[in-house]
């Protein structure tokens, strides 16, 4: 008998910042099931931080 892969996923949206140097990054995570749904979150973060 082979095991099957399991994964774990986050079960919420979450962000993070971080600061350095004048300088800012952005961190975003969220949890999805499909294409579809990545290519909306996307569309959606591109018009927030162009």
């Amino acid at each position: 008998m082979s095991k099957q892969d399991s994964y774990l996923t986050i079960a919420s949206p979450s962000e993070g910042l971080y600061k350095d140097k004048g300088s800012k990054f952005i961190g975003m995570a969220y949890p999805v099931k499909d294409l579809e749904e990545i290519k909306s979150i996307l569309q959606e973060l591109a018009l927030l931080h162009p």
